[in-house]
């Protein structure tokens, strides 16, 4: 996986990594001592679940790493 970004939400820190189509997101809310991993196959299902809570200028770089990889 491929680092893109970091977003932050609240006391959220959430790392995006991209490869080959597939995403995956991790979150923590305590400087990365534990975290959680959500998978995802395609942007359109990265994009659905992001768009209900981080603007489109948030979400830029995300777009952008894919549309460079076509």
């Amino acid at each position: 996986m491929t680092f893109i970004t970091y977003l932050e939400k609240g006391n959220w820190i959430i790392r995006v990594s991209g490869h080959g189509g597939k995403y995956t997101l991790e979150f923590t809310d305590d400087i990365w001592d534990s975290k959680t991993i959500k998978y995802y196959d395609s942007l359109d299902d990265l994009l659905q679940v992001l768009n209900q809570r981080f603007s489109e200028e948030e979400l830029e770089l995300i777009i952008k790493f894919e549309s460079d990889s076509l």
